[in-house]
Parts: C-alpha cells; structure tokens; sequence
C-alpha cells in the first residue's frame, strides 16, 4: 500500500483526530445541497433553458453544417428540407435516395452486404425516421410518401445469410429469393424497437405496433402487433 492509499484510507477511517477531522469536512462537502427556496428554483429555472437552449443550438448547428452536408455526399439524390441530426453510419454500396421533408431523429444505420451490385434505400417525401433505426439493405427497401418509423426498428430485405447451414459454413452467397424487397406504404407507421423481415409489405395507413416483429404482410387500414405481428383490428377511418 502507498502512502497515498494509507492516508485516503485513514481519512475514510477517521482515525486520528487530524482523519477524524479530514473525514468530517469531506463528509460535509459531499453531502452539500443548495437551499431548495424561490430564489434558487428561480435562478435554477433560467440556467436550465439556457442549458437546453444552448444544446438545441449546438445540435442544430452539427447537423447544419456536418452531418447534412456529409450524408448528401453519399446519397444518389436528395430532395429539399432535409433534416439530419447526426451523420448516418453508412457501411456498404446501397444506392440511396431521399425525398422532400425527411427527418432523420439522432442516428440512422444503413448497411448492405456483399450480395448485390446495385442496392437500394428509396425514402419518399414527409417521411420520419427514428433515432437507432437500421436498414439492412441487399436489394431494396422502399419507405413511402408520409411514412413514420419510431426509433429502434430494423427493417431487412434478406437474413444477411443463407437459411441453409452449409452454405453459411461454406459463405456462400445469397441467392435472389433468400433477398426480397421491402415496402412500406404511404401514411404507415412502424412503432418502437420492431423488426420488418425480409419480403414484408405494410399497407398504406397501416401501423404496426411497438415491439413487433411482422413476418407477413400487412393490408392496408390495418393494426398488426406482437411477435410475429398479428392482425388486432382495422384502422378506423
């Protein structure tokens, strides 16, 4: 034990009256509080919406002038009014393509395999996106017009695998029906942490509940939940 060590042990001891002394001041400043009265709520109050004010900015400004620029740079095409909080994590080849009015919340992941020269990302105009949703892209996924995916959702067109044991042993390649394209149609919305498989079309209107996993499609004007996603009603009109 260093000396260092057996003093900071002594003071958390308090052995000694110059410890038990060293103890009782840290032990004081530790536990010191701010008085909980009107003039420091006051005073907390505008030093907080300044806090806020000034991270709201500074995000602003990031994705102004860093992340939008950086992600243009890698998408085929882009439409007006973009908003990009951080730079997407982008890893692969996939053609993307962005409509009018998107909104990409926090971070979005696109990722594409080895499996197909030309895949592609196809978002529509007035579309969200949610922070931490990933797009598994081998052949295409598509997000139409005035769709909204909440945060944590993965939307995949392909396993990223072959089903068959030997051939992921052997890593062999996907073949074109182990890749199907995803769609998801015009005003739908994909809650929370949930999970789009391969060949999936969600109707037009249609929402899917938070946490599901849809292994089938789902017709327009519908409520699908759970895992696997289950038809729980139709959309009222």
């Amino acid at each position: 034990m260093s000396t260092f060590e057996r003093i900071a042990l002594r003071i958390k001891r308090g052995d000694g009256p110059v410890a038990g002394l060293a103890h009782k001041v840290a032990k004081g400043v530790l536990g010191f509080h701010l008085p909980d009265n009107a003039v420091v709520r006051s005073a907390a109050r505008v030093a907080y919406m300044a806090h806020v004010a000034a991270r709201q900015a500074g995000e602003r400004l990031q994705g102004l002038f860093w992340a939008e620029p950086l992600f243009r740079s890698r998408c085929t095409q882009v439409g007006e009014n973009l908003s990009v909080e951080r730079v997407p994590y982008i890893l692969g080849h996939a053609e993307i393509i962005i409509g009018n009015n998107v909104t990409i919340s926090g971070q979005l992941n696109i990722i594409t395999g080895r499996f197909s020269d030309n895949p592609q990302l196809i978002i529509g105009d007035n579309v969200f996106i949610g922070h931490n949703t990933v797009f598994s892209v081998n052949r295409r996924i598509e997000v139409r017009d005035n769709a909204s995916i909440a945060g944590g959702c993965r939307i995949a067109d392909s396993d990223g695998h072959p089903s068959n044991w030997e051939k992921r042993a052997a890593e062999a390649e996907l073949t074109e029906e182990e890749m199907k394209p995803v769609i998801i149609g015009e005003h739908a919305w994909i809650g929370a942490n949930s999970q789009i498989l391969k060949g999936i079309t969600i109707g037009e209107r249609s929402q899917v509940g938070a946490g599901s996993v849809v292994i089938g499609d789902v017709p327009p004007d519908t409520m699908a939940m759970g895992s696997p996603a289950r038809k729980v009603r139709l959309q009222s009109s």
